[in-house]
């Protein structure tokens, strides 16, 4: 319901969830009735509640976390006709337990959680520890971590965060794709320049050799030459 609020300055009403009794303040114009009295224009204030996410039926008001407990509340309600489907067709297994499904005080309580605890517009969780199946253990009470994270998905949007980590995993696959390619080009290159100077060096020694040969071979001739020419070296007496 609409309460109008008395006092000078800007125009407000408090706007009371029919629901939870959880109350917002809202400015608001006040229309001049009959006699001097004026009321809040209650038109413009459900106005501008529904766009916060509040849900307006007649004179009754529910805040968004009243909409989002009905809303889980009817999907579970959906869901669990086609899960018995599901299970009437399934061979039955006596050792085998139907799945548990949250009441509707667990339910309350999650989205409460997730009040606190989801960014809507950065569609993630505000703390980066969070998530899930912490948010699950801070409930307690029994409360699966599969119940949060369908409520979550349905209610108030995906964890971004998952696909961040997706983004950085191929960044990162990227990454080492290039170093190794990067790698793989100076090996390439260091291997053609060890080649290279192997083909070098043979060279260089056999220029050497061949040059050490020519030489050798040149004074072996002069020895030749003048060995027949002289006699036995004469010795002291």
């Amino acid at each position: 319901m609409i309460e109008a609020i008395s006092g000078r300055g800007v125009s407000r009403v408090r706007a009371v969830c029919d629901g939870c009794g959880r109350e917002d303040v809202l400015p608001c114009d006040y229309l001049n009735r009959s006699g001097g009295a004026v009321r809040p224009n209650v038109g413009q204030a459900h106005k501008k509640l529904t766009r916060q996410g509040w849900a307006v039926r007649g004179e009754k008001l529910h805040c968004p976390a009243c909409v989002a407990r009905e809303r889980a509340a009817a999907r579970l309600e959906n869901e669990e006709p086609q899960d018995m489907a599901k299970a009437a067709v399934k061979e039955k297994n006596p050792s085998e337990e139907p799945p548990r499904e949250p009441g509707y005080r667990m339910i309350g309580m999650i989205c409460d959680m997730l009040n606190v605890a989801y960014d809507r517009a950065a569609k993630r969780y505000t703390n980066p520890a969070d998530n899930d199946r912490t948010i699950a253990e801070a409930i307690g009470e029994g409360c699966m971590w599969g119940w949060v994270a369908r409520i979550r998905e349905a209610e108030y949007g995906p964890d971004m965060r998952w696909a961040e980590i997706d983004a950085i995993r191929t960044e990162l696959a990227a990454a080492i794709r290039d170093a190794n390619a990067r790698t793989e080009k100076v090996a390439d290159e260091v291997d053609a320049r060890i080649r290279e100077a192997g083909a070098t060096f043979e060279a260089a020694v056999e220029t050497i050799s061949a040059d050490l040969v020519a030489r050798i071979e040149a004074l072996q001739k002069r020895v030749n030459a003048l060995d027949p020419s002289i006699g036995p070296r004469s010795g002291k007496v």
